[in-house]
C-alpha cells in the first residue's frame, strides 16, 4: 500500500486545475463534503454554491481570485497557511490561518448582501472592502452599526480595516457585539465635502 500511496501523492503533485475568471462552481449537497486535494492555481476564483462543504487539503488552495461562498461551508482547516485570501458571500469560511483576509462586501439598501460567517479563522489582518471608489462614494452615515461578519464571541478586531468606501481618508472602527462584527464609527480626519 505504500507504493500506491506514493503513486497517488505523485499524481496529485503533478496535476493542477487552472482557475480563470469566476473559476469552478462547486455545489456539494447538504451533509456532503467535496475535498480538494489537487492544487487549484491561477488568477481565477471559485464559487461554492451548495449546502455542503468544500474542504481544501494542504497545498490545494493556490488560486488568487475571489472565493465566493454563496452558501454552505469552505473548510480551510487542513489547508496550508495562506498569505492572502479574498472572499465574499453569506456562507461560512471555516478554519485556516490567513495573513491578510479581504472580505469583498456589497452594500444594498443600508445592509450587506450576505455578511460571511468566520468560524475559527485566524487572520493577521482583515480588510472589509465595500467596492466603491471616488466616482461613487458611500454616505458615511449608512455605515454606522453595519454588521460585516459573524464570528466567535471574543474575536479580536483590532486589525480590521475599512476600504472601498469611495470617501478619501474615511476610517472605520469595528467592535464585536455578541457574535457579530459591527462597524461602530467612521472617522474622517480633517474636513470632508461630498458633492454629488
Amino acid at each position: 500500500t505504500g507504493d500506491v500511496q506514493n503513486a497517488i501523492a505523485l499524481y496529485r503533485r503533478n496535476r493542477t486545475i487552472e482557475m480563470r475568471g469566476t473559476g469552478l462552481v462547486l455545489k456539494p449537497l447538504a451533509d456532503k463534503t467535496f475535498t480538494v486535494a489537487m492544487p487549484f492555481k491561477g488568477e481565477g476564483g471559485l464559487v461554492s454554491a451548495g449546502e455542503g462543504t468544500v474542504a481544501f487539503r494542504a497545498d490545494a488552495l493556490q488560486f488568487k481570485g475571489l472565493l465566493d461562498i454563496r452558501s454552505g461551508t469552505v473548510d480551510l482547516t487542513a489547508s496550508d497557511d495562506l498569505a492572502a485570501l479574498t472572499a465574499k458571500g453569506p456562507g461560512t469560511l471555516k478554519g485556516g490561518t490567513i495573513t491578510r483576509l479581504t472580505l469583498k462586501e456589497t452594500l444594498e439598501g443600508g445592509a450587506l448582501s450576505g455578511a460571511p460567517v468566520l468560524d475559527g479563522v485566524t487572520a493577521g489582518s482583515v480588510v472589509v472592502d465595500l467596492g466603491h471608489d471616488e466616482t461613487d462614494p458611500l454616505d458615511p452615515a449608512v455605515l454606522e452599526n453595519l454588521t460585516v461578519a459573524t464570528v466567535a464571541s471574543g474575536t479580536s478586531v483590532g486589525r480590521w480595516k475599512l476600504a472601498g468606501t469611495g470617501v478619501p481618508k474615511l476610517k472605520g472602527t469595528f467592535a464585536v457585539e455578541g457574535n457579530k462584527v459591527v462597524l461602530k464609527s467612521t472617522l474622517i480626519p480633517g474636513m470632508l465635502l461630498i458633492v454629488r
